[in-house]
C-alpha cells in the first residue's frame, strides 16, 4: 500500500510541470535499472502511467523476469505505450510461453510448460497490443488461441479481443467468424466454453461487423439479457452491427440459498 502510494503521489507530481516530470523520470529509471523485483514493479507501472516512451525497450528485457509482479506489470506497460519497436521482441516472447503453455516442442527452451503459465497475463496484453497497434505478423499466433484447451481462458480473451481490434470494421476473407460463433454457440458440450471467451467473441464480432452473426447474438441476448457478460456482450454487438440500442440492465441479483447447518435464530 505504501508502495502504491509512493508511485501515484509520482504520478500527480508529473503532472504539475515540466521539472518535477524530469525529476520523477530521473528517479523512476533509476529504479527501472535495479534489481530489486519491487522498485521494478512500481516504476514499470510508473512508465505506463507517465506514458514514458523510451523505456519502452527496458520493459521488453523485463518480460524475462522471474517475478510474475515484474513480468506482467512489464506486459500492461508495453501495450500502455504502444511503441513499435517492442512488436517484434513482444511476438517473440508471446509465442515462446503459449508454445511452452501448450507442450510443443517450439519457443525459447527457458519456458517449461509449468512455468509458462505463470507469464499467460503477458501473452493477453500483448495480444492485445498487436490488435490494437494493426501487427498483422501476430495474427497467426493470435488465432492459435482461438480453440479450447489452446491455452489459459485469460491469453484466449486477450486473442479473441485483439482480432476484433485487428479487423475493425471490416469481416476478414476466412473462417474466423466461424471459428468464432462456434466458440459462442459451444453451451451443450461436456465441457462448455468459458463464458468470458464468449463474451469476447462477441465483442468481436460486433467490432469487426460481422452480420451474419446478428441471429446467434439475438438468440444469447434474449437468453441472458444484460445483466450477465456475454448477454451484454451480445446486446453491445448487435448495437454495433444494427444500431439497435439495447437496454442496459442494473446488476444480476444471486439469490443466497441456507447452508444445511445454519445458526438459529429468535
Amino acid at each position: 500500500d505504501v508502495r502504491n502510494a509512493a508511485r501515484e503521489a509520482l504520478v500527480d507530481f508529473a503532472k504539475q510541470s515540466d521539472g518535477l516530470r524530469l525529476a520523477v523520470i530521473e528517479e523512476m529509471m533509476k529504479q527501472l535499472g535495479g534489481e530489486s523485483w519491487r522498485g521494478l514493479q512500481q516504476a514499470a507501472r510508473l512508465v505506463g502511467q507517465i506514458d514514458h516512451k523510451p523505456a519502452a525497450m527496458r520493459c521488453v528485457e523485463l518480460l524475462r523476469s522471474d517475478r510474475p509482479e515484474v513480468h506482467t506489470t512489464a506486459a500492461w506497460t508495453i501495450r500502455m505505450l504502444e511503441v513499435e519497436e517492442t512488436l517484434a521482441p513482444a511476438l517473440q516472447h508471446a509465442s515462446d510461453v503459449t508454445f511452452a503453455m501448450i507442450s510443443k516442442p517450439l519457443g525459447d527452451p527457458q519456458f517449461k510448460p509449468h512455468d509458462a503459465w505463470s507469464n499467460e497475463e503477458d501473452v493477453a496484453q500483448l495480444l492485445v497490443l498487436f490488435g490494437l497497434m494493426g501487427f498483422r505478423d501476430a495474427e497467426p499466433l493470435m488465432e492459435l488461441h482461438i480453440p479450447k484447451n489452446s491455452g489459459g481462458s485469460h491469453a484466449r480473451v486477450g486473442a479473441i479481443t485483439g482480432l476484433g481490434y485487428l479487423h475493425r470494421g471490416k469481416v476478414p476473407q476466412n473462417n474466423l467468424v466461424k471459428l468464432l460463433l462456434a466458440r459462442l454457440k459451444d453451451t451443450e458440450s461436456s465441457m462448455p466454453e468459458d463464458d468470458r471467451v464468449r463474451a469476447a467473441c462477441a465483442v468481436t464480432l460486433g467490432r469487426m461487423k460481422a452480420a451474419e452473426a446478428v441471429p446467434t447474438l439475438r438468440h444469447y441476448f434474449k437468453m441472458y439479457e444484460a445483466s450477465l457478460p456475454v448477454g451484454f456482450a451480445c446486446g453491445w454487438a448487435i448495437e454495433q452491427l444494427t444500431g439497435e440500442p439495447f437496454e442496459r440492465s442494473g446488476p444480476y441479483v444471486v439469490e443466497v440459498r441456507a447452508q444445511f447447518l445454519v445458526p438459529t435464530r429468535d
